[in-house]
């Protein structure tokens, strides 16, 4: 069961790692913290309603067009991975929990991977 007196005094980058180890939906959220209203007082509700808002944003955000491209054209997700150096923006992706965009990263970097596979081979039966 989620605890209401947990959620107000998480940072909003618990509250992420919190509701992804939970797989709790937005929706079940949101009750929870209709139902509690009563409770808080109006500026816990209030805080308490824009982090949940905030972590929501940040776990369901998509990459941007330029990244999209840039990491389906350099494909470093899957060196990094092995690496201790890791790509700056994926640290900024971890480090504020932006799931989908890590998500993302590492389906890009593997589908780059395979569109230079696939180039290299063609260029080797043709030539």
């Amino acid at each position: 069961m989620i605890e209401i007196s947990n959620v107000k005094h998480y940072t909003t980058e618990e509250l992420i790692a919190y509701i992804h180890d939970n797989n709790i939906s937005y929706g079940l959220m949101k009750s929870l913290i209709q139902k509690n209203k009563k409770t808080l007082e109006s500026k816990e509700f209030i805080s308490v309603n824009y982090k949940i808002n905030i972590a929501y944003k940040r776990i369901e955000e998509p990459l941007e067009l330029e990244l999209l491209l840039y990491y389906l054209v350099f494909p470093f997700g899957i060196i990094n991975g092995f690496l201790d150096t890791r790509d700056e923006n994926f640290l900024r992706f971890k480090k504020f929990g932006y799931l989908k965009k890590i998500k993302q990263y590492y389906l890009l970097s593997l589908m780059g991977s395979a569109l230079y596979i696939i180039v290299a081979i063609l260029l080797i039966t043709l030539f």
